[in-house]
């Protein structure tokens, strides 16, 4: 029902999926953490598709690319420590993963802005979509019922509650079953984002201050 509500109120336009579809493409198509973050084409796509989805606007702002590129090279090896983990693996050791994702989305460090969760998950989510979801403030904050100040200021909190609910609801319901049925189903971790916003849309929920 929901993913119904998302795709008939998609608020996200056709450049942004389509950056989005190149990207990941890419990411399988190159195979490994590694490959990915040595290949030009890549980090430019990735590069491009985060500029796409917002986080070119002031708040957020990107690194300039050959800073945001040697971000990602400096964390290689700490991101390819999760390359094989999946979100929805039932012997996922939740709590320890939790703890390493935030460790990492703290010291990556994409973008200007001084909260890291938004940029540092929609990085990772493009280099690990089976792992990460992409968290916002527009949809993921109300739909957890974060208060924006509480977003702001304990960052790490924040994150580990939304992300170990994506692991919850990942292990409560068979999402592979929903990946490409269409176009925005791109991963498990986006099928549970596209859900919550088809949720935020349905029941019309507000932006919380």
């Amino acid at each position: 029902m929901y993913l119904n509500a998302f795709r008939k109120e998609c608020p996200f336009n056709s450049e942004q999926l389509r950056l989005h579809v190149q990207t990941l493409t890419l990411r399988y198509e190159l195979g490994s953490v590694n490959a990915c973050l040595r290949n030009a084409d890549f980090v430019e796509s990735l590069y491009e598709t985060l500029g796409a989805w917002g986080l070119m606007a002031r708040g957020a702002k990107l690194l300039p690319f050959e800073e945001f590129r040697e971000a990602l090279l400096e964390n290689e090896n700490q991101i390819s420590i999760f390359e094989d983990k999946r979100i929805d693996d039932g012997s996922l050791t939740v709590e320890e993963v939790a703890d390493g994702l935030w460790d990492l989305i703290d010291r990556m460090s994409v973008s200007r802005a001084a909260n890291p969760i938004v940029s540092g998950t929609k990085t990772l989510h493009h280099i690990l979509p089976e792992l990460v979801p992409p968290i916002d403030r527009e949809y993921t904050r109300p739909f957890f019922r974060v208060w924006m100040q509480q977003f702001q200021n304990s960052p790490r909190t924040v994150f580990l509650r939304i992300w170990k609910n994506f692991v919850l609801i990942s292990t409560r319901v068979n999402l592979r079953e929903y990946v490409g049925r269409m176009s925005w189903n791109t991963s498990i971790t986006k099928v549970i984002d596209n859900a919550i916003v088809g949720y935020c849309k349905y029941h019309n929920i507000p932006k919380l201050r």
